[in-house]
């Protein structure tokens, strides 16, 4: 992916957890809109709206956002997007982290998440089974 667009959630918590490096090493470039980095800066609630139409100007390849009204807007408008627990699934895919220390510092915010979505991301990295 050459052009990313991160969303307020994804980069918050990836910084709650201690991973936010794992960015750079993902993405070829990625853009933050002002309007996130303020938000991230006064701790207030994520605006999705400002990525999107920064994704639209710039013509990104992927949009990270986890909040369920922005994914469904952005893919009306035919962008690709992963949230915070794709992007997980791709760096421990690539050995960047181990999955399942990421997950439990996440846990340990206020990250909401199906926890079927959450088992079956797991069992996929799971060491049981892999030979």
């Amino acid at each position: 992916m050459r052009l990313v667009v991160a969303d307020t959630s994804p980069l918050n918590y990836l910084v709650l957890i201690g991973q936010v490096e794992i960015l750079p090493a993902l993405f070829e470039r990625i853009f933050v809109p002002q309007t996130v980095q303020n938000e991230l800066r006064q701790n207030e609630a994520p605006e999705s709206g400002a990525a999107i139409l920064l994704a639209t100007q710039i013509g990104a390849d992927l949009l990270l956002i986890d909040d369920r009204d922005g994914v469904n807007v952005a893919r009306s408008r035919g962008f690709a997007v992963t949230g915070t627990l794709g992007i997980l699934d791709l760096a421990a895919t690539r050995g960047l982290i181990r999955l399942n220390e990421a997950v439990e510092h996440l846990k340990n915010t206020s990250f909401r998440y199906p926890p079927d979505v959450l088992d079956a991301l797991l069992a996929r990295h799971s060491p049981k089974g892999k030979s």
